[in-house]
């Protein structure tokens, strides 16, 4: 606003010196004229007023060709002007087009901005939502380099970190302007002091903010072309584990009829038939993996089957107390002790306890089963926005960045008897509640997961057809 207010002035100061200029030589070319006509008319006994009247004429004359000629100039200047803007728009507009990145069009854009203000010193800063929080993406140009910073924002949080003292922010930047397109905003446009450290001209002003609706369209598009990228991978994810989920449900319900019959009949020679020892051995280890397999069965069901949810209210308290029962002897059999701290602001929610209570579970298993040497498993949990967030941290090994992207996958595991179903079934439990399920990881140090839930679970997915299963 400052650099603004100062082109404003600047324009105020010439347009009065030509103002001044256009009166002194108007009245020196006035009584020059008459002078002049003096000296040629004396002879004539001309009258004064007569004299007068040709002088005020003469000039009248020659502002008026004056004005037709400069009107000529300026209409060929805007003409050139309005021609280029509208080549430099289309170029800016094909050019953001083309983009799929966010990266890309800030570049585009910005080194557009630079070669027409001379300005290194710019930044780009985009929202995006996303649930329970908006995604700020900070794209900063400076000396010819783009620095990336992405930060979210949540809704009990919603005061802005717009950058360290190295990037621009609105109080910071020589000229900021808003980018709305469609009634949405799409971010803010920073630039800073230019090469010479002058102020933008009033042209320069002009031609800025004809750009900005171009600009926000195009990084608008960018956006929207990330958004469908995403939805068309939340359906093609949310069909394929519907057919996993069917062709498991299969194949669970098939095994399971057998091994009943197996097991009964072991169970029944163990009591009538005479056995040694050894035998008794034999067919203890044949019920124990009998009962091996049916956990697995049992855990292939519960991924394929999709019932309606029992929601009431309930605590992170109750949640974590519940869980952490289930898994004591797993805890203990690892030399592994759990520390739990409950925020006194984390609310109260709606949800099936259930459901979460089995997704804390299979956390607080996979934390344990990622700490061979014992250690200790941390939960918390604490408000977000306003719904719940829970955290089980580990001190294991940390996630490989090759396996990243399979965590949350159906039958992934790294473990020599594991299903891969523990993950992908507490992503299930927390999506039927509408929230989310993610990680934060670290080779050496361990890893962190984030269970996010709304105060309660949208309506449509009380309905288990309009459920949708979606790994982030």
């Amino acid at each position: 606003m400052e650099e603004l207010s100062q082109t404003s002035r600047w324009g105020l100061g010439r347009r009065f010196l030509v103002y001044s200029l256009f009166t002194a030589v108007s009245v020196g070319g006035f009584f020059a004229l008459v002078t002049l006509f003096h000296l040629l008319l004396d002879p004539f006994s001309v009258p004064d007023w007569i004299l007068y009247t040709i002088t005020i004429l003469l000039i009248g004359g020659i502002y008026i060709g004056l004005r037709h000629l400069i009107s000529g100039l300026l209409s060929k200047t805007v003409m050139r002007r309005n021609l280029e803007l509208r080549q430099r728009s289309r170029l800016l507009s094909e050019s953001l087009s083309n983009c799929t990145l966010v990266e890309e069009a800030a570049e585009i854009v910005l080194s557009h901005l630079e070669e027409l203000f001379q300005i290194d010193d710019m930044q780009l800063t985009l929202y995006y939502d996303q649930p329970f929080a908006l995604e700020v993406t900070h794209l900063h140009r400076k000396d010819g380099k783009i620095l990336k910073d992405v930060e979210r924002v949540r809704e009990d949080e919603p005061n802005i970190d717009l950058g360290d003292g190295e990037t621009l922010t609105p109080l910071t930047a020589a000229v900021t302007e808003v980018l709305t397109h469609r009634d949405r905003l799409v971010g803010l446009l920073l630039l800073g002091e230019k090469k010479d450290g002058k102020p933008l001209s009033s042209a320069e002003v002009e031609l800025l903010g004809d750009l900005v609706p171009v600009i926000a369209s195009g990084v608008d598009q960018v956006v929207m072309i990330r958004h469908l990228s995403e939805t068309n991978q939340r359906l093609f994810e949310s069909e394929k584990l519907v057919s996993i989920g069917q062709l498991a449900s299969g194949i669970a319900h098939e095994i399971r009829n057998p091994l009943t019959s197996i097991k009964m009949n072991l169970q029944g020679l163990r009591k009538t038939a005479n056995l040694a020892d050894r035998n008794e051995r034999r067919i203890q280890i044949s019920l124990d993996e009998i009962g091996r397999l049916d956990a697995i069965v049992t855990e292939l069901m519960s991924f394929a089957r999709r019932t309606k949810l029992v929601v009431q209210p309930t605590t992170a308290q109750y949640l974590i107390e519940q869980s952490l029962e289930l898994a004591e002897s797993e805890l203990q059999d690892r030399n592994i002790q759990a520390i739990v701290e409950i925020d006194e602001d984390a609310p109260e929610i709606r949800a099936d306890d259930n459901r979460l209570i089995r997704a804390l579970l299979n956390l607080i298993i996979n934390a344990a089963q990622a700490m061979e040497e014992g250690g200790t498993i941390r939960l918390a949990a604490l408000a977000y926005g306003a719904g719940l967030e829970i955290q089980v941290e580990d001190e294991g090994p940390g996630i490989s960045e090759e396996l990243r992207r399979e965590v949350f996958n159906p039958f992934f595991t790294t473990k020599a008897q594991g299903t891969g179903l523990g993950l992908a079934n507490a992503l299930k439990f927390v999506q039927e509640h509408g929230g989310e399920l993610d990680y934060t990881t670290e080779i050496g140090a361990g890893t962190t997961f984030s269970l996010r839930l709304p105060p309660s679970p949208p309506s449509h997915l009380d309905d288990p057809s309009a459920l949708k299963v979606v790994p982030t």
